[in-house]
């Protein structure tokens, strides 16, 4: 079963999305900002998920920064990121970080199915 990392601050968002992956078969690891993800996926004991899907406004360590962190550290730069945001979405500027994905919120629950199937994936048939 493929885990996921759902790094976003709206609890409410988070619960839907969390809820909408698990009934795919997906393990959830959610958090509730950066900081927190950092934390478990800088943790040489902590099992690395298959993906991330990233929100990029948020408080403590927004998104960009995190994929800052994880682009910089090798055992984090190669899980893929799905940028989840609606950042860029009134026209304000907005350049996302290195992502294998960026879907503008509010994001249709099947579209995003759809997009972390791909990833995943994708990721799966890369060599080791």
């Amino acid at each position: 079963m493929p885990t996921l990392a759902v790094v976003d601050d709206d609890a409410t968002f988070l619960e839907m999305v969390q809820l909408a992956l698990q009934i795919e078969g997906y393990e959830i690891l959610p958090f509730y900002d950066g900081e927190a993800a950092w934390r478990h996926l800088s943790d040489p004991s902590s099992a690395k998920p298959d993906a991330l899907v990233l929100d990029i406004m948020m408080p403590r360590l927004d998104g960009n920064a995190l994929a800052k962190r994880m682009e910089a550290d090798p055992r984090t730069r190669d899980i893929p990121i799905i940028v989840l945001t609606a950042k860029g979405r009134y026209g304000d500027k907005f350049e996302p970080p290195k992502a294998a994905a960026v879907l503008q919120k509010p994001c249709g629950v099947e579209r995003l199915r759809e997009t972390i199937r791909e990833v995943v994936q994708k990721a799966a048939r890369r060599p080791s």
